[in-house]
């Protein structure tokens, strides 16, 4: 299935994907609330599309296509946008025709994060059934300049960085753990119900200054872990912390789901998180009480919204890592 699109950041890209897929698949794929709904039997999941502030938008997937699918962007004559995907999944993005293999679990870091310009054609491989997982900001040159008040006389290392002619139209970087968390944060993170756009943009200028400094610095270094290995457990993590009413998993059984064995799950879970497997989440919880607390819950209350059915257990945990039980913390809260 060949799906023929041109890069904007403007939602035309949304409606040209729908519209491309609709008439390969010969089903409506529509379009609600800026995401596209996939009829069962071309695929399923999250294909979302925001639109942050004129000129600067994301692309958020997490789906699966039930047979394979290629994405080809048309390049344009004006060189106006900017592409930058951060590819979690073992699919492909080429430039030119030249296609690189699919990668290994040994080699998922490399060359996850790609850059390009809309006058460069490119194109995008999805299999049929292999979980997509990707993030793409999408912005033009107006934006960039107007957001960072550029010129071509005083615009410095950001302009001659992203937009002088000596910028390849595409360059690849490898994948890190700080930009693993951002971009995990964006596609499955739990985002603020009323400030959406600002959650997302804080992120998107983030990893964008990110992948400057590390195309200027030329920053080719590869981590040495186990890219899925680190994926499973962010997932465990971030589900983990999505039910903080709920007890923590013994590590046998985090370890269990996440299909390692528990000394190496225990190992690169503090390599990951600088803390150890409870320590981490008994953090989680008093830190989200503590939060509860300020806001006047009672005390019980709190407790049973951070798995703590005792109540006794709930204050001793609570005293044990504030030094101060949880009424004294709320009082102190509201002087």
């Amino acid at each position: 299935m060949l799906i023929n699109y041109s890069l904007t950041p403007s939602l035309i890209f949304l409606e040209t994907i729908a519209s491309g897929l609709s008439e390969a698949c010969g089903k409506k794929v529509a379009i609600t609330n800026n995401s596209l709904i996939f009829p069962d039997s071309l695929g399923e999941g999250r294909f979302e599309f925001i639109v942050l502030e004129p000129g600067l938008s994301i692309c958020l997937v997490d789906c699966l296509f039930r047979e394979p699918v290629i994405f080809h962007r048309n390049p344009l004559t004006i060189n106006d946008f900017r592409v930058v995907h951060f590819n979690l999944s073992n699919n492909y993005i080429t430039f030119n025709g030249n296609k690189s293999a699919q990668k290994t679990k040994q080699d998922q870091w490399k060359d996850s994060i790609k850059y390009s310009s809309s006058r460069e054609p490119a194109e995008i491989n999805y299999s049929n059934m292999a979980r997509v997982q990707m993030v793409s900001i999408i912005f033009s040159n107006e934006w960039a300049m107007k957001r960072y008040d550029l010129t071509e006389s005083r615009a410095g290392v950001l302009y001659s960085a992203f937009y002088s002619a000596n910028l390849p139209d595409n360059f690849s970087l490898n994948m890190d753990l700080e930009l693993l968390h951002i971009v995990r944060n964006m596609l499955f993170g739990k985002k603020p119900k009323y400030t959406a756009k600002l959650y997302y943009e804080g992120y998107a200028i983030k990893i964008l200054a990110m992948v400057l400094n590390k195309h200027l610095s030329k920053d080719e270094k590869i981590e040495r872990i186990n890219f899925d290995h680190v994926n499973r457990i962010m997932a465990i993590k971030e589900r983990i912390e999505n039910r903080l009413d709920n007890q923590i998993p013994s590590l046998e059984q985090a370890a269990r789901e996440s299909f390692m064995n528990q000394s190496t799950f225990a190992s690169l879970f503090k390599h990951v998180y600088k803390k150890n497997y409870f320590d981490f989440f008994t953090s989680a919880k008093m830190q989200h009480a503590a939060a509860l607390l300020i806001t006047g819950r009672p005390v019980s209350e709190v407790g049973k919204a951070v798995g703590y059915i005792n109540l006794g257990h709930f204050s001793k945990a609570f005293r044990l890592y504030f030094n101060v039980n949880p009424k004294a913390y709320q009082l102190r809260g509201e002087q």
